[in-house]
């Protein structure tokens, strides 16, 4: 527009026409070489000289086809937004085939429409798009880049933009997973990462672990950017919801080996992790790299080795996702009949499809809460729960609520796992009764040194039987 008022001033001319043929006619002269301006008449339209790739890229002019075609031509990787499809990317295709035969691309990724919300286009008039860097500097990088490869918007869709569910990403994948590396961080002992341990629950997520690498490797070769990343949240809500929770125990126990399992497992796996989330969410695996990665390591994990694809054991996958449905039912039933999960049951019977069931009793007697577990092979699923309380499961039900008050007290006053506290209860005869039964149980889930039975004004736990009034002091 410049020019062309220069053109307008030294031409004491108005334009209104800008077709190339009115402009092909403009001449004025050159005031630096004393020639004579004006349009080069063989330039076309901006989309077939961007459609010029990779002919321009590379310089080819015509010469030696054979070498250009061996080494140029076709690209290995394009993209491309749908909006542009009618332009530069219609030529490419015409020239290509015209020139040669054939595409001239071997992949390519085509991205919609980012969208407002309400799914109207985005305008800096109307401001219906959150500011980008201020939303970047809330949620940080990683969940955008996160959400947004993780959207139809990487195969050619629109996209309504929501920053709620930016945020919820955030919440779902960073936050948690940076819970599970705190945990690790709270008992890691300089134990080495490995992929040998035979407990089933290392054995399951180790085999979710090599899915997820499997799948994600699959998605990337196929430039199929949702199917790469997408599996990601699924891998964190499996490791924190499941596997760090039915292992927690493990790590704050008293059986060294079984810890180091642990460990070793929980390490490698997140050393996996790690590397698989590099493309999408570079910051964070960075950060998780350096706390889980050993001394023969590479430096960042931008410059780790991307996991093998491997043989998955989807039979405990599949077995472990029984486990699962059984511990549903049985949890639902305990809704049904009004039972609190802190309530301890007599037992539960199964029915499932699986060989060798005697392997998922402790998991489905610690997330049951239930203290025997039977179970037979057959097709159909069966759960049996036996909701009759006894005087004694009573009594250990109470403690239990009273265990979940201590251990919440300790939370809000800032208390470290390995802080030690005195623990002062209030309670009736048989309140009292039933925690001395219960003794180690309590002290040691709450990590007391010394429990004393007092009259003190504290915090209140009402169960349906009894009542109790505790304090605790840090020693």
């Amino acid at each position: 527009l410049d020019s062309l008022a220069t053109i307008e001033s030294k031409s004491k001319k108005t334009i209104n026409d800008l077709h190339k043929e009115v402009l092909d006619e403009i001449k004025y002269p050159c005031s630096k070489c004393n020639g004579t301006m004006l349009r080069t008449p063989e330039v076309l339209d901006c989309w077939f000289e961007s459609g010029s790739m990779p002919y321009a890229q590379h310089h080819f002019m015509g010469e030696n086809p054979e070498a250009f075609l061996k080494t140029c031509y076709p690209a290995n990787f394009i993209a491309e937004g749908l909006d542009q499809t009618r332009g530069w990317f219609y030529s490419l295709l015409v020239l290509g085939v015209a020139l040669f035969g054939k595409s001239p691309f071997e992949n390519v990724i085509v991205n919609g429409l980012a969208l407002a919300e309400d799914g109207k286009k985005m305008s800096k008039s109307l401001q219906n798009y959150p500011d980008p860097m201020d939303l970047a500097n809330r949620t940080g990088v990683d969940a955008m880049r996160f959400y947004l490869l993780s959207a139809p918007i990487v195969k050619g869709e629109d996209l309504n933009f929501s920053e709620k569910e930016v945020l919820e990403l955030q919440r779902k994948n960073i936050g948690r997973l940076h819970n599970v590396l705190a945990m690790y961080e709270m008992f890691k002992d300089g134990t080495k990462g490995s992929a040998e341990s035979q407990h089933v629950l290392d054995r399951w997520i180790l085999a979710r672990a090599q899915e997820l690498i499997n799948d994600s490797t699959a998605g990337y070769k196929g430039y199929e950017l949702d199917k790469a990343v997408r599996p990601i949240t699924d891998f964190i809500d499996d490791l924190s919801v499941w596997y760090l929770r039915r292992s927690r125990d493990r790590l704050k126990g008293d059986d060294m080996a079984d810890k180091a399992l642990a460990l070793a497992t929980l390490r490698h796996v997140l050393q996996n992790l790690a590397l698989v989330m590099a493309p999408v969410m570079p910051f964070y695996a960075e950060y998780l790299w350096q706390a889980v990665k050993e001394d023969a390591a590479a430096e960042s994990v931008h410059l780790g080795k991307w996991p093998n694809v491997d043989l998955v054991d989807f039979k405990v996958i599949n077995e472990m996702d029984v486990v699962r449905a059984v511990v549903n039912l049985a949890l639902q039933k305990r809704t049904e009949t009004n039972m609190k999960v802190k309530q301890p049951l007599t037992s539960i019977e199964v029915t499932w499809d699986i060989e060798d069931g005697g392997k998922y009793a402790s998991i489905l007697s610690e997330e049951v809460n239930v203290k025997e577990v039977t179970s037979k092979v057959g097709s159909e699923l069966k759960v049996i729960l036996d909701t009759n309380l006894t005087p004694e499961l009573i009594a250990e039900g109470n403690v239990r609520e009273l265990m979940r008050a201590v251990q919440g007290k300790r939370k809000t006053e800032g208390l470290e796992p390995h802080d030690s506290i005195l623990l002062t209860v209030s309670a009736s005869e048989s309140g009292r009764a039933s925690i001395e039964t219960n003794h180690d149980m309590l002290v040691k889930t709450v990590g007391a040194s010394e429990l004393v039975f007092a009259d003190t004004d504290g915090e209140v736990v009402a169960t349906d039987t009894e009542q109790f009034i505790f304090t605790i002091k840090k020693l």
